[in-house]
């Protein structure tokens, strides 16, 4: 019984060892000039840094709420950041209007969510 913040701290620990070792090898190896990490890598930290709060709030949140409705709001979620990725267009990518369909989907989807999580009594 590790708990979900020690658990998502090992399980990220381990991957940025492991990251790092490769990282250290191909700069080595000078697979990888060094200028080409400097733009990356403050992305990179930023994404590092919400991967351990998403792995640390759904170890946090799932035992508290269960695994539907857990996993229900895991999808909602990255539905919602799809649709703002298509919308926005991020990332290059073209952009998609937000149509009354998607919207419909997305308001669906939310009250799925909802309709799952269990209840105060």
């Amino acid at each position: 019984m590790v708990g979900a913040i020690n658990a998502s701290l090992l399980e990220n620990l381990a991957a940025g060892l492991i990251s790092a070792s490769v990282i250290i090898i191909l700069f080595s190896l000078r697979k990888i000039p060094w200028d080409a990490t400097q733009r990356v890598a403050p992305w990179a930290i930023l994404a590092g840094a919400l991967v351990i709060a998403a792995v640390a709030g759904i170890g946090y949140a799932v035992p508290r709420i269960g695994v539907l409705a857990g996993n229900m709001a895991i999808v909602f979620g990255q539905i919602v950041l799809a649709a703002v990725i298509d919308t926005v267009g991020l990332g290059g990518y073209e952009r998609i209007p937000l149509s009354l369909a998607r919207l419909m989907g997305l308001l669906l989807m939310s009250l799925g969510t909802y309709l799952v999580l269990p209840r105060q009594v």
